[in-house]
């Protein structure tokens, strides 16, 4: 006996290998936990402004800003981190300021961020308080970096150019991946990212302006979205354990997601579509594929039984 499906069948099948394939992956995109701006030629620092700055100014002194997110407050425990992309928003550079390769550095110590916001457009930072991110400090007049300038892995994890265009830029890269996966596994090792940009303390001048999480415009801050495969349900005694927050003490609609920041919800259509926090690690059993492909086994035997029994009952000729 030989079976033929219909296109219907057919459309039903592909349809359902389709969904199994896609559950697998999860997007999440996430506001910055803390961001701050420190200064070659002070103790200044900024905080609490709305910029952040990298790279080397006319005078040949220079800026790095660090940047931290909440992965483990916002994907769930024991999952695999597929990718992650920052994207940080340009907003300003010097007259005259040249293109330049800006890298992420994973920070290796814990740092303040602190209220302060700097005169004069932020460019040189204000006067700190105490436990804010300086120069030589990673907090202020308590505690100091091993270097100055802060201390971090000297390979970088990822890196762009950043050229003269007011517009949005993004790291991507197996290790920033691999750093957030680092971070979700051991959330006490998370100090983030210390943005240093190539050719520091010489000519040219390079010096870049992005938009830090305080920005009046939501749609400039900066985003980590996070790809990831969620851990498989416990079908034998519940849900997988999550990370017990739903979105680190953000707002619902935070401002942040990635169609704010000019990217849309599905840049190039090629990444999964994001869900809400709400959404992540309670799909339970049937977040599986085994009902998936349960319906897709009863069906193939009911067409069978349907075939056998036109088969059986065809009159004679």
């Amino acid at each position: 006996m030989q079976l033929s499906f219909s296109g219907p069948f057919v459309l039903f099948v592909t349809l359902e290998v389709a969904a199994v394939a896609s559950a697998a992956a999860e997007t999440v995109s996430i506001a910055p936990k803390k961001d701050n701006t420190i200064y070659s030629e002070s103790e200044f620092t900024n905080g609490g402004g709305q910029y952040l700055f990298a790279g080397t100014t006319q005078t040949n002194s220079y800026r790095r800003a660090i940047i931290s997110f909440d992965v483990a407050g916002n994907v769930p425990a024991g999952s695999t981190i597929e990718s992650a992309t920052l994207s940080l928003h340009m907003s300003r550079t010097n007259v005259g300021a040249q293109p330049v390769v800006v890298h992420l550095q994973q920070c290796l110590r814990p740092w303040g961020e602190g209220t302060v916001v700097g005169p004069s457009g932020e460019g040189g930072g204000g006067a700190p308080h105490a436990g804010d991110a300086t120069w030589s400090f990673n907090m202020f007049n308590t505690s100091q970096w091993t270097n100055r300038g802060g201390d971090y892995a000297l390979a970088s994890s990822g890196s762009t150019l950043v050229g003269n265009n007011i517009t949005f830029y993004s790291w991507s890269s197996p290790e920033i991946a691999q750093d957030v996966q680092s971070w979700l596994d051991a959330d006490q090792t998370n100090f983030g990212w210390v943005v240093v940009a190539d050719g520091e303390g010489h000519a040219p001048v390079t010096a870049k302006r992005f938009d830090s999480r305080e920005n009046t415009n939501p749609g400039f801050r900066p985003v980590l979205q996070i790809v990831y495969n969620p851990p498989p349900p416990d079908c034998d005694g519940g849900l997988p354990p999550d990370a017990g927050q739903s979105d680190a003490g953000l707002p619902d609609d935070g401002g942040v997601g990635v169609g704010d920041a000019g990217l849309g919800d599905n840049p190039g259509g090629s990444q999964p579509v994001d869900r809400s926090i709400a959404e992540v690690g309670h799909g339970g059993c049937q977040a599986a594929p085994g009902p998936a492909l349960g319906i897709l086994a009863l069906s193939v035997l009911g067409l069978a039984r349907v075939h056998r029994r036109r088969v059986s009952f065809q009159p004679r000729a």
